[in-house]
């Protein structure tokens, strides 16, 4: 491998709709993003002025009196298209839907969660950033990488 990543036609159709994921959500932006032979890193920024206290599920803005307001079905509902759990949810089911059309033998499947990080500040932001692009380099030594196993 060499810390470098050939893609298969799977990571392929990963790749491309990573990328599509601001074309779906607006306020959206992409940072850094890899993908390993059994997963991907990325950085995704979500534009959003309308930020939420995600534990309380309360605006941390000021609303107008004509503003419609709504519980946790309605209008102003967190898990809505500008949370990050519904982006990943797209991209995850996007890029499934499309993998399983090419293949016949092997169903293939995302693990059911994702891992987060919130990235407060730019010193931050640059130690992810190294992170994800030096992960191929760190391939070899994985305990998930197959090749290392003695079988």
């Amino acid at each position: 491998m060499n810390g470098k990543i050939k893609l298969s036609q799977i990571g392929k159709i990963v790749h491309k709709f990573w990328y599509e994921i601001p074309k779906h959500f607006e306020t959206v932006s992409l940072d850094e993003f890899i993908i390993m032979p059994n997963h991907v890193h990325g950085i995704v920024v979500i534009n959003n002025e309308h930020c939420r206290d995600a534990i309380n599920r309360v605006s941390t803005t000021t609303k107008t009196i004509n503003e419609k307001r709504g519980g946790i079905t309605k209008h102003h509902n967190p898990m809505l298209s500008k949370s990050l759990s519904t982006i990943i949810r797209w991209y995850k089911g996007r890029s499934t839907y499309e993998i399983n059309k090419i293949q016949n033998e092997i169903y293939f499947t995302w693990q059911p969660g994702f891992y987060e990080h919130i990235i407060r500040n730019e010193k931050e932001l640059n130690i992810k950033r190294r992170y994800i692009i030096n992960n191929p380099l760190k391939w070899e030594l994985d305990r998930n990488n197959q090749k290392k196993r003695k079988i």
